[in-house]
């Protein structure tokens, strides 16, 4: 195990009462149990050895509270020092926007290390100011109906998502310029419980 996949086991186990179960930007899935409808960005970069990362999502949760969670962070492979702000809570609602029809994103947040809801590792306040478009290569629109089990119970829900392949510029904080990833949206329509 290298050390910037320890050190995100330790992010991880920090996150252990969140309702995000949290994984690396840049790829790696991201679950949050949200109840009606979820806003999600995940960026990266790596430039000169240094990988950069964002992910960034609007939520309700299974309470039908709005939530949200950002990460970002910096990896430097050259001397394996390592830094990351992860802020979330009520007080990032609407930090997130995709647009579902042209896919047009961005996040613009002030992440302090300090403040209730985060912390951090070798990490000063930054801010975040990012915005992205699609790259008109993968994107993908579903809808349909499922059933899951969860909160005691089993559900059926209709379901719209829209996820696209995205080139993202401006600032994580740690890091200015292009970045890649993927934007995705999705809403339940109607949650019903069966059983």
């Amino acid at each position: 195990m290298n050390f910037r996949k320890l050190s995100r086991c330790i992010v991880a186990s920090a996150l252990g009462t969140s309702p995000l179960a949290f994984a690396a930007p840049g790829g790696q899935a991201v679950v949050t149990q949200f109840k009606t409808a979820s806003t999600a960005i995940y960026a990266s970069a790596e430039v000169g050895g240094i990988q950069y990362g964002l992910t960034a999502q609007n939520y309700d949760d299974m309470d039908g509270v709005q939530q949200a969670f950002i990460a970002v962070d910096r990896f430097d492979y050259n001397t394996f020092s390592y830094s990351f702000i992860v802020c979330s809570g009520p007080a990032y609602v609407n930090t997130v926007t995709v647009n579902k029809v042209s896919g047009a994103s961005s996040v613009v947040a002030y992440l302090d290390p300090a403040a209730p809801g985060c912390y951090g590792f070798n990490s000063a306040p930054v801010t975040v100011n990012l915005s992205g478009n699609p790259t008109g290569g993968y994107s993908s629109s579903e809808a349909g109906s499922a059933t899951t089990q969860s909160s005691g119970g089993v559900w059926r829900t209709s379901f719209q998502s829209d996820v696209f392949d995205e080139n993202f510029s401006g600032s994580t904080g740690f890091f200015n310029g292009a970045l890649s990833g993927r934007a995705e949206t999705a809403k339940v329509t109607q949650r019903t419980r069966v059983k």
